[in-house]
């Protein structure tokens, strides 16, 4: 539910945490990574919203921007990010250009994930700008365990899934929020 990304064609905050940010609470989580699929995956949305039929679950065919977003929370923040992440959520789901979204979380590895769909990159950053997403991203810091990410990328109805962003994830390298 939040998006950082800048670059716009790929590019974003990426990499695995050297120092398993505030507190080392990364340490407490061996074998859970932004580029697997955690073993208890919940997928508490498939995708949905004004581009996917509502019959077949599936997104219309076509050219999107895509983006997915890893958050990898210190413990005990769960219910607090929840919070953070319904006013951002009624904001995407009226902002000119949303497509879909799907989310999904693991208790085990206390991690939460992203995965949206926009009409352009332009659509994408009314969100990024919007006041909600500004008041959660400002917290992200106190959040975050050291290894959260979003990446963006350009491709068509096959390329907004799971399984391609765990792809782009996994070959993302650099510093973590």
């Amino acid at each position: 539910s939040c998006s950082d990304d800048s670059s716009g064609s790929g590019g974003g905050t990426g990499g695995e945490s050297a120092l398993g940010g505030a507190g080392g609470a990364a340490d407490a989580f061996p074998g859970c990574t932004k580029g697997e699929l955690e073993s208890d995956f919940v997928e508490d949305t498939p995708l949905v919203g004004p581009g996917v039929d509502q019959e077949t679950g599936a997104l219309a065919p076509g050219n999107y921007f895509i983006a997915t977003t890893y958050l990898a929370m210190e413990p005990g923040v769960l219910d607090h990010v929840l919070d953070l992440s319904g006013p951002v959520i009624s904001t995407m789901m009226s902002t000119e250009g949303f497509v879909a979204v799907s989310t999904t979380r693991s208790e085990s590895c206390l991690t939460l994930r992203t995965l949206t769909v926009w009409q352009s990159e332009e659509a994408m950053f009314e969100l990024v700008a919007s006041p909600a997403h500004s008041t959660a991203m400002s917290e992200m810091s106190e959040l975050s365990r050291g290894s959260s990410n979003t990446l963006s990328w350009e491709g068509t109805a096959a390329d907004a899934s799971w399984e391609v962003a765990l792809e782009k994830l996994a070959a993302e390298v650099g510093g973590d929020l």
